[in-house]
């Protein structure tokens, strides 16, 4: 990877390096000559730290990024998200998080009015899904802060439970693609 020419990739829109072992260094190197990046994927990247985030983002190497998924990387502290988010969190239209089950109900309020993109900004989550979701049968979440508060919060209305949580399900913001409806089938 470091010995790419990178800079003749400088028009280059999606990157998506999940599950490698690429080093900090090399990480910074190359986002640092990635400057039209809009999709960027880092999942499961040991190596994309606090470090790199706050370097990319003070260095407005990422301000082009519309949409971005920071699931399981584990050396990204939860303050680093959120500065991120305060930051540039109005630019974006896809974040995934999955696998940070310390991010409660606090950060999300506290993330929710950075992210103007999102189509329900109610800082009253968790009644807005009680009282407007009658019928729900079930919601998936992480296990975590966020779902015991969920779950408590329907058993005080008299609700069943509804709520179960799983290690499993995931999600994805491949939707965000510019060509994503040509890698449909059918």
């Amino acid at each position: 990877m470091e010995a790419v020419d990178w800079h003749k990739c400088k028009h280059m829109k999606e990157l998506d390096i999940s599950c490698t072992d690429l080093s900090e260094n090399t990480i910074m190197e190359l986002l640092t000559k990635l400057p039209s990046l809009s999709f960027l994927s880092v999942a499961h990247c040991d190596f994309f730290t606090d470090k790199v985030l706050l370097s990319m983002s003070t260095n407005n190497k990422l301000e082009l990024l519309k949409s971005v998924d920071l699931s399981n990387t584990y050396s990204l502290s939860d303050q680093v998200i959120m500065n991120y988010i305060q930051t540039h969190g109005h630019m974006l239209h896809g974040l995934m998080l999955n696998g940070k089950s310390k991010l409660d109900e606090h950060f999300w309020l506290a993330a929710i009015p950075h992210l103007p993109n999102i189509r329900d900004k109610s800082s009253k989550f968790i009644d807005l899904m009680r009282m407007r979701c009658m019928d729900l049968r079930s919601v998936t979440l992480a296990d975590g802060g966020y779902y015991e508060m969920f779950r408590s919060n329907f058993e005080r209305a008299d609700r069943q439970k509804v709520v179960r949580p799983t290690n499993r399900y995931q999600t994805s913001i491949l939707s965000q693609l510019k060509y994503f409806n040509e890698l449909l089938f059918n």
